[in-house]
């Protein structure tokens, strides 16, 4: 079976949309550290391909479905996709703006074409209270109510094989809200299945650094005093609106209705560059900024917005009648709209990129070299990398395998510190990599030059 070649590679990002094909004989379960794998429990029928239906498996790429998909925008960037338009925007009710991760305008978009009639419901990840876990999952929301529900961001495993199979039964026209990997494999799926390319209306993408396993929700909330078993719900983008947009908070309630909030900076694991938790596959993604999806929204981790402690998201509109319709609402004053440039978009998310451009070109050879399969990829293998940054590439390799092992270790031992000293020396490594020894230098002699000013 072909996608046994992706799974035991440890490529599967356990998205589901493999089991959702009709006839493929495939169901998905659910692994100890939260994340997901398909299992056969029948031979895929005739003709049925679940390989094609793949994000991971599939040889067609970002470019050319995207080139299908959206022909008629007049833009286009290599880290962004084609698109109609480009924006930070926020939502002008304040309320509706907090209660979201960035500018609350995925959740405003999609409340508002229900409310006009325009999609049927949203497929989209919400919480599951409770202390067995999971604490989320893929749901159907059919009013704006339940839409607004799903705001906020979800660091956490979730596959939908059963959601789309229970919409594509469902006479409708849906909205699709996924990271990009999910999005293109819900591209193929439709390009498939005629059942389900019916449902497809709209997809919403998010930006997407790299997903998460379960035990990131895990050890967080065990250093704020909640330990394993007993985390009931977790807020990963708890705002703070005095401080900036990146200095949000973690919020977690326990099964007793207590809840504690902690600065995300103060929390070990938390920093997103470390890639504590990260599955494989994140490692092989070259997209970024959701190039498949109709609309993706991110944050806007650009000055002046990143000032705004309330948040604020970066929009990639790639058809021409969501932009004419996100530029009526701003007339109306519903929403806040700004243009920005396709570089800004990308000086937004800039490690990222380079990380899973050069980053994955790097590993890409590396895995060639050593005779491995791979992904097909867009981006061409590149080697060998002789600069402190192939060493950082290697680091952060390291660093989400130990993780892995170091929090099981942890559980085993009863220890929430066990993780932070079991990481020490591998973080203190990555930490010198990331800033020479020149460039500590630099910014000690700057930090005096302040002083001694004052």
């Amino acid at each position: 079976m072909p996608l046994r070649r992706v799974v035991q590679g440890g490529y599967c990002v356990g998205c589901g949309t493999c089991a959702a094909l009709p006839g493929a004989g495939l169901s998905m379960v659910r692994l100890r550290d939260g994340r997901h794998r398909p299992v056969a429990h029948a031979a895929p029928e005739p003709g049925c391909h679940p390989e094609a239906v793949c994000p991971f498996f599939s040889e067609e790429d970002e470019d050319r479905l995207g080139e299908r998909l959206f022909a008629d925008a007049p833009g286009h960037h290599p880290a962004v996709g084609h698109y109609h338009g480009l924006c930070a925007a926020a939502v002008s009710r304040d309320a509706s703006r907090l209660a979201s991760s960035s500018g609350g305008l995925a959740t405003w978009l999609l409340a508002s074409l229900v409310e006009a009639g325009e999609i049927d419901g949203v497929v989209h990840v919400v919480s599951v209270p409770g202390g067995a876990g999971p604490h989320f999952h893929y749901r159907l929301s059919r009013t704006p109510e339940e839409i607004r529900q799903g705001a906020g961001s979800r660091y956490y495993p979730v596959q939908w094989s059963e959601v789309l199979a229970r919409v594509r039964q469902q006479p409708g026209r849906y909205a699709f809200v996924g990271v990009p990997c999910f999005i293109k494999g819900l591209r193929l799926l439709a390009a498939q299945d005629p059942g389900m390319a019916k449902r497809v209306a709209l997809t919403v993408g998010l930006f997407c650094g790299h997903l998460k396993t379960a035990a990131f929700a895990e050890h967080l909330a065990w250093q704020m005093g909640v330990p394993p078993g007993h985390l009931a719900a977790i807020d990963f983008r708890h705002k703070r609106p005095a401080r900036l947009a990146s200095q949000y908070a973690v919020k977690a309630w326990d099964t007793q209705g207590r809840d504690v909030v902690a600065n995300a900076g103060d929390l070990f694991g938390s920093d997103w560059g470390l890639g504590l938790f990260k599955p494989k596959a994140c490692d092989y993604c070259d997209d970024i900024a959701a190039e498949l999806a109709d609309v993706a929204c991110g944050d806007a981790w650009l000055s002046p917005y990143v000032e705004d402690g309330r948040g604020t998201n970066l929009l990639v509109v790639r058809r021409a009648d969501l932009w004419s319709q996100l530029r009526q609402a701003a007339g109306r004053g519903e929403i806040w709209l700004e243009a920005v440039s396709a570089e800004q978009v990308q000086q937004s998310q800039a490690a990222n990129y380079r990380h899973r451009r050069q980053g994955l070109a790097y590993r890409l050879w590396r895995a060639e070299r050593r005779g491995r399969w791979h992904p097909p990829k867009r981006v061409a293998p590149a080697g060998p990398l002789r600069t402190p940054r192939a060493r950082l590439y290697r680091q952060r390799q390291r660093l989400a395998i130990l993780s892995h092992r170091g929090h099981a270790e942890a559980l085993r031992r009863d220890d929430p510190a066990f993780l932070q000293r079991y990481l020490a020396a591998h973080v203190a490594r990555y930490e010198r990599l990331r800033r020479p020894l020149w460039r500590r230098l630099l910014s000690r002699l700057r930090c005096l030059i302040r002083s001694a000013s004052r």
